[in-house]
């Protein structure tokens, strides 16, 4: 078997590069692109009988555009609580975000500010979108994670305070 490659670390000229363009972005719009849900009262009455329901939730992020001085990136968000076979509840969210920079963009900035920060400027939204939903729907209220490990985090709900 190879060896395993290990991924080469950004150099420090990266870095400082970078830190440039993170410092020259400037947010020109951001808002919900996409959303969707799907409840089941009833299978998620059935789940909370038995235990606490098991909430899961994934993010993704990607840049989508680049232009000459700005790019456009989008988060994914999707909330689930599922028993097997049966879904409960499913919330989906996309957020996109128009970003002005000094020109030229360059791609690999982009798609770096895409895949590691911009979570930092979307998720707070989707969180706050996700309880409302759920607020709305007359079900204790879901409440996601401050900070994930990029996807990897558990949903609580508001029974175990239905915080994720």
């Amino acid at each position: 078997m190879p060896p395993k490659r290990i991924p080469k670390a950004p150099s420090r000229t990266d870095d400082s590069q970078y830190l440039e363009f993170l410092s020259s972005l400037k947010l020109a719009g951001m808002g919900l692109k996409t959303s969707s849900a799907v409840l089941d009262r009833e299978v998620l009455w059935q789940l909370s009988d038995k235990d606490k329901p098991r909430c899961n939730f994934s993010e993704e992020y990607k840049h989508t555009t680049i232009g000459e001085d700005f790019f456009e990136a989008e988060g994914q968000y999707g909330v689930t609580i599922a028993d097997g076979e049966r879904l409960a509840l499913k919330i989906e969210c996309t957020f996109d975000v128009h970003m002005h920079v000094q020109a030229p963009v360059k791609p690999e900035m982009a798609k770096r500010f895409a895949e590691s920060d911009l979570r930092f400027v979307l998720l707070p939204y989707a969180r706050y979108f996700v309880t409302d939903m759920t607020s709305q729907m007359q079900i204790p209220p879901i409440v996601l994670p401050l900070a994930t490990a990029m996807g990897k985090a558990r949903v609580r709900s508001k029974e175990d305070s239905h915080a994720v």
